[in-house]
């Protein structure tokens, strides 16, 4: 029982994994486009590499 609750466990860890992966993949994916379509529009890449960063940073809640 506590073996097949371990492998359940452990299934479900690398589930978690793999979406946070696939998450990250996502932020970077849109904050390249975001970045691409600031810089269309003669925008500051700078500022907006900041802005993005800060983004990031701020908690999900927010």
């Amino acid at each position: 029982m506590a073996e097949k609750m371990n492998k359940q466990q452990l299934g479900i860890a690398a589930g978690l994994d793999a979406l946070m992966g696939i998450a990250a993949e996502l932020d970077a994916l849109i904050a390249q486009e975001r970045l691409a379509a600031w810089d269309e529009h003669g925008g500051d890449m700078e500022q907006a590499a900041w802005e993005l960063l800060a983004e990031l940073d701020r908690p999900e809640s927010e």
